[in-house]
């Protein structure tokens, strides 16, 4: 059976590739919210990294938390493509410290070139397109998800779900 749009046309292939990435995403970040009941906060944002790049396909995430004493972001779990990572971010550097200061979720569609995008070991990566995705608590941040993927930009729809 063909998947339709809410218009009842029918959807493209990519579209439909999409929304079940969406769905899978959606399953992961539930399953994030188990996973922290249970473990360390490291070893609950190592699992999530894992589903992560498996729901949306992704070639590589890091998760950053904010170290209230030092005002950084510290690396907590790596997964995948560039999984060394740099250890610490200061608040308005490069894509996840301008994510953590504002609050908000920022995409570059080709981090190599995009000018928010300063430290060297980002733009070394090659990926086409990254995600700086901050984890709020509240009127605070707690931490910023880095995504990374070799293939396109992040959909409008995977953009809502990480919202």
């Amino acid at each position: 059976m063909a998947a339709h749009s809410p218009t009842g046309q029918p959807l493209p292939a990519g579209e439909i590739a999409t929304r079940g990435r969406a769905r899978d995403g959606a399953a992961v970040l539930r399953a994030v919210a188990d996973a922290a009941r249970e473990r360390s906060i490291e070893e609950a944002l190592a699992g999530a990294l894992d589903r992560l790049l498996d729901a949306f396909g992704l070639d590589g995430a890091r998760a950053y938390l904010l170290d209230g004493e030092s005002q950084a972001l510290v690396l907590a779990a790596a997964r995948g493509h560039g999984e060394a990572g740099e250890a610490a971010v200061a608040l308005g550097e490069c894509l996840c410290g301008i994510a953590a200061q504002t609050g908000e979720l920022l995409q570059a569609r080709d981090p190599a070139r995009d000018p928010r995008v300063t430290r060297e070991s980002c733009r070394r990566l090659g990926a086409r397109a990254c995600a700086a995705v901050p984890l709020p608590a509240g009127e605070r941040v707690l931490g910023v998800l880095h995504l990374v993927s070799a293939g396109d930009a992040f959909s409008g729809e995977e953009i809502a779900l990480l919202r």
